[in-house]
């Protein structure tokens, strides 16, 4: 995992079942809930926080990621660990708690103004490719054409 879309956890849940799959040259050999397991408790396991993170119980860190299972792509939810594993993407947690503060609130970031954080960014990579010498004429502000790319 990791090698591909890193960052939607969801998605590499996913492009690990298809991996083992493929390796093992059977499609059910790891279930959505050892995948689930494995982005959860075995990863906090492997990080040597298994003790503090990874399960919801009494005496662990408070970390929790809560999705919003109301949307079209996500129906029918007959098994939630299935949906959650195969249909869930990033864009559809809606809040994120981490040890007990919660960091995405209604899908925006609750600690972060995500306007300026963009707008740093765009400065970011304006000033590294005028360093690069490359043309930073803006052809698409962001969501409205302000020029023809052809």
């Amino acid at each position: 995992m990791g090698i591909d879309q890193m960052y939607d956890l969801f998605v590499e849940m996913r492009q690990e079942i298809l991996m083992q799959g493929l390796h093992h040259s059977n499609p059910g050999v790891v279930s959505p809930g050892t995948s689930l397991e494995m982005a959860t408790a075995r990863g906090a396991a492997a990080l040597g926080l298994g003790g503090e993170l990874g399960r919801i119980a009494v005496g662990r860190r408070a970390d929790l990621v809560c999705v919003d299972v109301s949307a079209p792509h996500l129906q029918p939810v007959l098994d939630p660990v299935w949906t959650l594993v195969h249909r869930v993407h990033g864009h559809d947690v809606a809040h994120v708690v981490v040890d007990g503060d919660v960091v995405v609130e209604n899908g925006k970031l609750a600690r972060v103004d995500e306007e300026a954080l963009v707008e740093e960014a765009r400065s970011v990579a304006t000033s590294y490719m005028r360093r690069a010498g490359v043309s930073v004429e803006r052809v698409w502000s962001v969501g409205t054409p302000t020029g023809v790319v052809s």
